[in-house]
């Protein structure tokens, strides 16, 4: 806190096991970091100074000032409103391309997950995984019930021998089924409309999920 925004930045290049850094490296690499999370305006102003957003672009260019290979990131943008989190989505996104780093992200937003990531794992309680998968696929098809609840998907139902398992017994399914062991559909997946002269809503199923 006694640190200016360029100091904590820097902050980070101290640390003994830093590669030592010649005074014009060093300076070159905050103004590169500041840069990248279009901070430059901001880079003597102090943290009790910053918003939440800057606050958070501060952090990062902190991180990207050592030029790491990997970045860790735990719920990096869940304090931030709306709009700041997805500005900042984007930056990183762009900053990982630019600096060709890789990024571990944790989140429990699978939104958030599926926007940013090129492969999303999924964790149950007690830290299982349940999935491992590119997002679509995590989205399309759940790997179970657990990962399909986890990413929004409402009324679950089971599948035997091609059949809809229900209270009254099986429905057949038209078309072919493949292997799955339950079908399930997201509100999102779902296109409907509403008819003033008939008291009916009228849906149909863009997309359905296989478990």
């Amino acid at each position: 806190p006694w640190l200016d925004l360029e100091g904590n930045v820097a902050f980070g290049l101290d640390f003994k096991r830093q590669p030592q850094l010649s005074r014009a490296e060093r300076q070159a690499r905050v103004d590169r970091a500041i840069a990248e999370v279009g901070l430059t305006h901001a880079r003597h102003l102090r943290p009790a100074a910053l918003s939440g957003g800057m606050a958070q672009r501060a952090a990062l260019a902190r991180c990207l000032a050592r030029q790491p290979q990997v970045l860790l990131l735990d719920e990096p943008f869940g304090a931030l409103d709306e709009v700041t989190r997805a500005d900042m989505q984007a930056l990183l996104v762009q900053i990982v391309a630019d600096y060709r780093s890789a990024a571990v992200l944790v989140t429990h937003d699978i939104d958030e997950a599926v926007k940013l990531g090129d492969w999303v794992v999924v964790f149950d309680e007690g830290a299982h995984i349940q999935q491992y998968d590119r997002p679509e696929r995590i989205l399309a098809e759940p790997a179970n019930d657990f990962v399909a609840d986890f990413v929004g998907f409402e009324n679950i139902f089971a599948l035997q021998g091609g059949a809809l398992k229900t209270a009254n017994g099986t429905t057949p399914l038209p078309g072919p089924v493949l292997s799955a062991s339950g079908l399930a559909w997201r509100p999102r997946m779902v296109t409907g409309g509403y008819s003033p002269g008939n008291a009916a809503l009228a849906c149909t199923a863009c997309e359905i999920g296989m478990l």
